[in-house]
């Protein structure tokens, strides 16, 4: 009994493994529709049969099937802890007695000096995957809106995924009607803006908000204490890609939906990348962290501040919920990131 209790759990451990890997780098990937959620099904149905029968039935050859599988999920997880050790910035704690999340906005801060500020210094506040749905309580976006307000930015920047569904505007302009900093607010759509048929609808609805658009250009803020802001934006792999960045004397932040992007702006010295998309998993669990993670990278940039090689990444676990509307020891957030240069 003991003998197949063990064969069960290596069994059952790599099933899981093989669903999580193919969800998080191929199904979860795929435009939204009911393929996608059978594929789903369909994935954990074949790995929990697959696990049971190697478990009862299976011989030596699918034994040692589930070990290969297991090596190679250690392996990648114990690359994906070097990376996160050696890039990671800041840790993110979770809140263990706290299990339902979904409304329960918090405030992310960070600090980073950017020498090429100069004397100046920026609030830059960070807003992503919105994923405006009726959903969620109808005074939740009115929360949002009073909490940006309330943290005073100078920029902000908001980093796609502001709706699900088509027809959703109505709800989204209660989120980014109102909204204003110093300097302007400056966004780029997401993968589920392009996938709900209608971004050019979603983008004249930030229009219409005063957003200004940064779908693959670059923008030169200038800022108090003589310096500038160079703002670029990309959606790639699903709209325009930001053009390549020349080098500039001054900071260049840039806005991209996915995370993903990060190492080829890191190659072209970009300072900071602000990132949306991942949700922090949504879903986490105390000592597994995020469990699926819409990245090429998996899990390595789930939320939180990064430095890869000289460039500052941060990536917020975002506002909203949707499909399911749900978040579980995953608090919906709004990052502040407080920029300072060098000593007058």
């Amino acid at each position: 009994m003991l003998r197949f209790c063990g064969r069960l759990l290596v069994a059952g451990v790599a099933a899981a493994s093989a669903w999580a890997y193919l969800v998080s780098h191929v199904i979860i990937n795929w435009e939204d529709g009911p393929w996608k959620s059978w594929a789903v099904l369909a994935h954990f149905l074949v790995c929990s049969g697959a696990a049971l029968y190697s478990a009862y039935v299976g011989g030596k050859a699918w034994r040692w099937g589930c070990l290969v599988v297991l090596g190679l999920a250690l392996i990648g997880e114990t690359h994906r802890l070097w990376l996160r050790h050696r890039y990671q910035a800041q840790a993110e704690p979770i809140d263990p007695f706290v299990a339902v999340t979904t409304t329960d906005l918090k405030v992310r801060r960070y600090t980073m000096n950017l020498p090429k500020l100069g004397t100046s210094r920026l609030r830059v506040v960070h807003l992503t995957d919105l994923h405006a749905t009726p959903s969620l309580p109808a005074n939740f976006a009115d929360r949002v809106v009073a909490e940006v307000r309330a943290l005073e930015p100078d920029l902000l920047v908001l980093t796609g995924d502001f709706v699900t569904q088509s027809g959703r505007t109505q709800v989204l302009r209660r989120f980014v009607e109102g909204l204003s900093a110093r300097y302007g607010a400056f966004a780029v759509l997401g993968n589920h803006d392009y996938w709900s048929s209608e971004p050019d609808h979603v983008r004249s609805t930030l229009e219409q908000a005063g957003v200004r658009m940064l779908s693959g250009r670059c923008e030169v803020v200038p800022v108090e204490g003589g310096t500038r802001l160079r703002l670029c934006g990309t959606e790639a792999p699903w709209g325009p890609a930001s053009p390549a960045l020349a080098p500039v004397a001054f900071p260049t932040l840039v806005l991209s939906h996915t995370p993903d992007n990060v190492f080829l702006f890191a190659e072209q010295k970009a300072d900071v990348v602000f990132a949306g998309h991942t949700h922090g998993g949504q879903v986490r669990l105390s000592f597994l962290g995020s469990l699926i993670i819409p990245s090429v990278n998996g899990r390595l940039f789930d939320r939180g501040h990064f430095v890869v090689e000289q460039t500052h990444l941060v990536v917020s676990a975002g506002v909203g919920a949707d499909s399911p509307p749900l978040r579980l020891f995953c608090p919906p957030e709004l990052v502040v990131v407080d920029m300072v240069g060098t000593a007058p």
